[in-house]
């Protein structure tokens, strides 16, 4: 359906707590995207 994989929740979760400061997206299905930076998670949709 419309669910966002396990492996896709604990890849955005690894990358909001490493020490990365390269911006990040990721896709989550349903036309939502995660953006994961240094200081913000913000979710869109497109």
């Amino acid at each position: 359906g419309n669910q966002t994989p396990f492996e896709t929740v604990r890849t955005i979760a690894a990358a909001i707590t490493d020490t990365s400061t390269e911006p990040r997206a990721f896709d989550c299905g349903s036309q939502c995207i995660v953006h994961v930076t240094a200081n913000e998670v913000r979710i869109s949709q497109s």
